[in-house]
């Protein structure tokens, strides 16, 4: 499974977004990969998965295949994402 999150640098919940990448690769020992709105990969990422309210945590299955998401605020708990990145 692949975690990311979907943001926009700079922006408003960075600060946030930071925190809960860092809580879920501490705490659950996640890999959880930043992705930047703002460029081609973040556009094409977030039109894949008909990502439309940001910030965003998707989780994909290696192969890219959706799993879940999450969409703007309030956040998801850690564990409701570590869940689904362990499926």
């Amino acid at each position: 499974m692949k975690t990311y999150a979907l943001y926009h640098d700079p922006g408003p919940n960075v600060s946030e977004v930071d925190e809960m990448i860092r809580q879920l690769e501490s705490q659950h020992m996640l890999e959880v990969q930043r992705v930047k709105l703002d460029t081609i990969e973040g556009a094409d990422m977030a039109k894949l998965y008909d990502i439309t309210q940001y910030p965003a945590f998707v989780v994909t299955r290696d192969d890219g295949q959706f799993v879940q998401s999450w969409v703007g605020k309030p956040f998801p708990l850690t564990d409701e994402i570590a869940g689904y990145a362990r499926m």
